[in-house]
Order: C-alpha cells, then sequence, then structure tokens
C-alpha cells in the first residue's frame, strides 16, 4: 500500500556549484524542508526525493529558490586581515632577526676586544 501525499511538492534545482538540490515545501509555504546533501546528477536528486517524499510532486526550478551570493563582505575582509596580519609578522621576525644579528655582532667584537686585551696582557707578562 502506498503511503497517502504529502500536501506540497519537491522542489528540485541546480545550485550555482553545478550540483543538484531538492527541498520539501508544503503548499502554504511556511514549511521548507531542504535535502541534507548535493547530488551530482538530477536524476540522483529526484530519486533521492521520491525516496524521501513518495507521491509528493516534483517541480524542476530554473533558479536556485533562493538568491546567489557572493562570498560575504566580512569574509573577505576577514581573509584580508589576516594576509595583512601574516605579512606584518613575517616583516617583524625579519626585523628582529636583524636586530639580533646586529647585537650578536655588537657583542662579538666586543668579546673579541676582551680577548685582544687578555692577549696583550698576556704577552706582556711572559716577556
Amino acid at each position: 500500500m502506498r503511503p497517502a501525499a504529502a500536501p506540497g511538492a519537491v522542489e528540485v534545482w541546480q545550485g550555482a556549484d553545478r550540483l543538484w538540490r531538492y527541498r520539501y515545501v508544503h503548499h502554504l509555504g511556511r514549511v521548507k524542508i531542504r535535502s541534507n546533501r548535493s547530488f551530482i546528477t538530477r536524476q540522483e536528486a529526484e530519486e533521492s526525493a521520491e525516496l524521501a517524499y513518495p507521491g509528493v510532486p516534483l517541480v524542476e526550478l530554473s533558479d536556485p529558490p533562493y538568491p546567489v551570493s557572493s562570498p560575504h563582505r566580512l569574509r573577505r575582509l576577514a581573509i584580508v586581515a589576516v594576509i595583512t596580519a601574516g605579512a606584518g609578522l613575517v616583516v617583524a621576525g625579519a626585523v628582529k632577526l636583524v636586530l639580533f644579528c646586529r647585537r650578536l655582532a655588537k657583542r662579538g667584537k666586543q668579546i673579541t676586544g676582551w680577548v685582544t686585551i687578555a692577549a696583550n696582557l698576556w704577552r706582556r707578562d711572559r716577556s
């Protein structure tokens, strides 16, 4: 025995990513249940919809039922901020490395001076 048809329809469409999706829409339009996955072909999406909602008519939409949004502005801003912060950290690290090398060279000169003084004193004491 076949279950009674649910009131409403199943909408099938191809998204901007070229994958197929479906959703059940109640006839009053208040209840909308999207599929939990995407499908490579329209046939796969329709078979899944028929299995999930037997007896409910299928309607193929030419466009997605919701507007296709471009990447969110805040997402782009976050990406730019991360790249800028990363570049800043790289520059700060390079500056610290240069300053460390300068300090190391200066310390090396100091130690060389001390060694020279000690060597001169040692030579003078031996003579």
